[in-house]
């Protein structure tokens, strides 16, 4: 049956709409998942992921932006890359770290048992080289890792299969993976204003002998910062940048056990 350009227009209009909204709808803005049961069978754990995304200072006359390094690549305003490793990022680590440590009461491995462990460094090596398949981010943001630290994306990268290897190198009942965005909150108008840096987390918990992540939240918002770090884009300072995700990062962790029981499978 021979259908019309307008009905065919129609249709196809139809069809899009729809795909959009369903796409949307999949993403779990604010969602997750959390197994009680499960997690609570966790005595020990490691901390093998930290990513964080951030805005990089951008001039809007040149809205090429920048992609640095090997294996990336772009589509339109988003682009693909690997996280670089930055000692700045290093708080990143530790405050999660010792958040866990406190408040699951969880035997937490020390940075430098992880990223000194053989598993581990075989692991960076392959996931941080090369041709890398990693999600998507503003072309205007940066993306970075701790020093020989996998980022948020290598953790799922590796399977289960490679998580259960570095359990078992490290001990552990669990492998804890994080990626912090870190957004400018405020009001601006023409690309000029006050801009306050607000972390949002990602988080997940993957258990020994378990293939998915036995915790997830995907939207554990911090507190903006309290200081504008820049009138403009162009003007961003890094160094309170860094300070102020650091900061609403710490004020994100509490809201992660605060979610759990609304991410808790019925």
């Amino acid at each position: 049956m021979k259908m019309n350009a307008r009905l065919f227009l129609t249709v196809f209009s139809t069809s899009l709409g729809l795909s959009l909204l369903t796409s949307c709808a999949s993403i779990k803005v604010g969602g997750g998942s959390y197994e009680p049961e499960k997690v609570q069978q966790i005595r020990s754990a490691a901390l093998v992921g930290v990513e964080v995304v951030e805005p990089e200072a951008f001039d809007p006359l040149k809205p090429s932006g920048k992609i640095a390094g090997s294996g990336n690549t772009m589509m339109g305003n988003m682009k693909s890359s690997i996280a670089e490793p930055a000692e700045g990022k290093a708080p990143y680590y530790k405050n999660m770290h010792d958040f866990l440590k406190k408040n699951l009461k969880w035997n937490m491995v020390e940075m430098q048992a992880v990223t000194r462990n053989p598993v581990n460094k075989e692991f960076y090596k392959n996931t941080s080289s090369g041709f890398q398949q990693k999600s998507m981010i503003d072309y205007r943001e940066g993306n970075f890792t701790v020093p020989d630290v996998m980022d948020f994306d290598a953790v799922k990268q590796i399977g289960q299969s490679g998580r259960e290897k570095l359990m078992d190198a490290l001990k552990v009942d669990a492998l804890v993976s994080y990626r912090v965005h870190v957004t400018l909150s405020g009001t601006t108008v023409m690309g000029i204003g006050s801009m306050y840096p607000q972390s949002i987390l990602q988080f997940q918990v993957y258990k020994r002998g378990i293939e998915k992540p036995v915790w997830e939240d995907l939207q554990a918002e911090g507190v903006p910062g309290e200081e504008s770090i820049g009138k403009t884009r162009l003007t961003l300072d890094v160094s309170k940048l860094n300070e102020e995700g650091i900061a609403s990062a710490e004020t994100a962790y509490p809201v992660l056990l605060k979610n759990r029981e609304k991410n808790t499978k019925k």
